[in-house]
């Protein structure tokens, strides 16, 4: 068996370490960094006002009663995280703010007659049955947003738990360095 000499293991270890380093200095500095294909990936700076205008991106804790958040959770579908239910919160950007009209259908996501690329509807999510908001079409009423996250088609957002409380919506973030 071949010895394995302390540069190697140092080598080996290096992207973890930095990796770590890097969440840590991120946490303390006010970043998030997004390692999921929802919003683009990167380090995003979280603002010291809450700003809730359409186009905003923002991190929610989603409320653990909605039955798609109940699966998400159930099966581990999300990161663990401080939200209430013991996951992470989401990001996604506010597409839908109150007196918006909203329609959901197999083939998309529409707000106030624009459709929205990349949010087909799918009444199933490719690794499990998660439940998905009804279709149809929706005024968003005060003090509720729709998120979404169309850089990925199979994003966990709005089409699956539906509206979403000002009160679930923890911080608005600004891409710093993305890709």
């Amino acid at each position: 068996m071949a010895k394995i000499t302390r540069k190697q293991l140092f080598i080996a270890a290096a992207p973890a370490i930095v990796f770590v380093i890097a969440g840590t200095v991120a946490a303390i500095g006010g970043y998030r960094i997004n390692t999921t294909p929802s919003l683009p990936m990167g380090i995003w700076k979280v603002s010291k006002e809450l700003s809730i205008q359409r186009g905003h991106y923002v991190s929610a804790c989603i409320d653990p009663a909605k039955p798609a958040m109940q699966t998400a959770v159930k099966l581990h579908f999300l990161a663990d995280g401080h939200c209430k239910g013991g996951y992470a919160p989401l990001l996604k950007q506010i597409v839908a703010v109150p007196g918006d009209t909203v329609t959901l259908t197999d083939a998309a996501v529409t707000v106030n007659g624009q459709e929205l690329p990349n949010t087909a509807t799918m009444k199933y999510d490719f690794i499990t049955e998660l439940p998905a908001a009804q279709r149809g079409t929706y005024t968003v009423q005060a003090g509720h947003v729709w998120l979404i996250a169309n850089e990925n088609p199979r994003s966990f957002d709005s089409r699956y738990f539906g509206p979403v409380s000002y009160a679930e919506i923890e911080h608005t973030l600004r891409p710093a360095l993305t890709y």
